[in-house]
């Protein structure tokens, strides 16, 4: 299993108590989704290690104090501090609607109800306020807001994200700039002039 294969479930964020207990922070927007694992994942120089779970308790907020297996002092614990935890991709609850996980719309066509096939997703950028979409629009990239407002609906067997985008978004990229237009404003033929 390799990095590709997983999804970051959080963090291990601090010691707890001195038996080899720790804290593990679930970034996930329902935590206690995951309140019973059996094991997780770690990074391991490049390697995903496995860590079986020998009790996990909600301490609220998506924290959750936990005991490895074999971890028996807060010594052996400290070694985790800051280590990103991963799961399987198989373990992610499924979605239904809308709703997607970023990692499974890659290569998703971009259906636009008013402008028709734009191209294929490439990638999504997470931003706080929302994530953006970056679409491979003809060797153009086209960056959509990834908002329920802009997005009709989800076809995950045929790859296809249906979207309404507001008037003027696609302009903005695919409009040629006025350098393409072979208007001469530019420092080297000013400088000619």
């Amino acid at each position: 299993m390799t990095r590709e294969d997983c999804f970051t479930l959080g963090e291990i964020t601090r010691l707890h108590g001195y038996k080899g207990e720790v804290v593990l922070f679930v970034d996930a927007d329902q935590p206690d989704a995951y309140a019973q694992l059996d094991a997780i994942l770690i990074d391991e120089n490049g390697a995903l290690l496995p860590l079986a779970i020998e009790h996990m308790d909600d301490l609220g907020r998506g924290k959750f104090k936990v005991k490895f297996e074999g971890i028996a002092s807060s010594a052996e614990a400290s070694r985790l501090l800051k280590r990103e935890v991963l799961l399987p991709l198989e373990l992610l609850p499924p979605l239904e609607g809308k709703k997607f996980y970023y990692h499974e719309i890659t290569d998703f066509m971009v259906m636009d109800a008013n402008n028709g096939p734009l191209g294929k997703v490439s990638k999504v950028l997470e931003h706080p306020v929302n994530p953006i979409l970056v679409v491979d629009c003809n060797g153009a990239e086209v960056l959509v807001p990834a908002r329920d407002e802009f997005i009709d609906s989800i076809d995950r067997g045929a790859k296809m994200l249906r979207v309404n985008l507001p008037e003027g978004l696609l302009e903005v990229y695919t409009r040629p700039s006025v350098n393409d237009e072979g208007d001469d404003h530019t420092p080297e033929a000013q400088a000619e002039s």
